[in-house]
């Protein structure tokens, strides 16, 4: 996820941000200030094998399957993943994880 905000943020920033919900799940923003997408680019940014638009796979490299498989990664551990992005100002993609916390002080 951190590569993908790397490949496309040219300028600007990259921003990890983990935080423990309630002692029962752990979430994970990746927050860029790249390039963004268009809400039909966002419609489909999860499908195998579909880049945003035909220039991004020449542009940028990728197969298509990042995304996908981690969505599908995350969903295996229970969670889920989330996507918000504006075109030209960037993406924050949210991961949301389960957690189980024993033991240990507060």
């Amino acid at each position: 996820m951190l590569s993908n905000a790397a490949k496309f943020t040219k300028k600007g920033k990259i921003t990890l941000q983990i935080d423990i919900e309630k002692k029962t799940k752990i979430r994970f923003d990746i927050i860029d200030t790249g390039i963004g997408m268009n809400e039909g680019q966002l419609n489909n940014v999860f499908e195998e094998f579909t880049q945003a638009e035909s220039s991004t796979s020449k542009d940028y490299g990728g197969n298509g399957l990042g995304l996908p498989i981690s969505k599908k990664m995350t969903e295996m551990m229970g969670g889920k993943m989330d996507v918000k992005s504006t075109e030209g100002k960037g993406t924050t993609f949210s991961i949301t994880i389960p957690i189980t916390v024993k033991g240990g002080e507060e």
